[in-house]
């Protein structure tokens, strides 16, 4: 047998749902700030990897030894060549990481060390301020 609501019933329920607007307001603000965080930090990841791969080609390009292709001895790197090349990227990308290079008998390795500030999850207890990025690219050059 189906039991009918009374109008008494339905008004001791009214306003339940009010209890629970601020703890779900609460809820999406707090995820807004983590998506927001996160997507800030990804897209300096990207510029960071971005950043990484420009230097390790252009060094591998630009960073080679003239007079070891000229001379027939081989593919050697110079690397006073290599340093200003790399340090010349960062520059023009405007990237601020510490890097470090690698010179491989047949490539270049570069890696680039940043940071990404939080914007909202930094007023969080025990939540870092900053989330850090790593970048490593690397190039190899050869003959067509």
């Amino acid at each position: 047998m189906a039991t009918e609501r009374t109008d008494l019933d339905l008004r001791s329920e009214r306003g339940s749902v009010l209890m629970l607007m601020p703890a779900a307001v609460v809820i999406v603000f707090v995820l807004a700030a983590i998506a927001v965080d996160q997507a800030l930090a990804f897209g300096q990841q990207r510029a960071l990897v971005s950043a990484a791969q420009a230097c390790a080609n252009d060094a591998a390009s630009w960073g080679a030894d003239p007079t070891s292709i000229r001379d027939g001895s081989g593919l050697r790197y110079d690397p006073a060549r290599v340093a200003r090349v790399i340090s010349a990227d960062l520059a023009a990308h405007d990237v601020h990481a510490r890097v470090s290079w690698t010179l491989l008998p047949d490539r270049i390795v570069v890696r680039l060390r940043g940071h990404a500030d939080r914007i909202f999850t930094r007023a969080a207890p025990g939540m870092a301020s900053r989330t850090e990025l790593l970048a490593t690219a690397e190039a190899v050059l050869r003959r067509r």
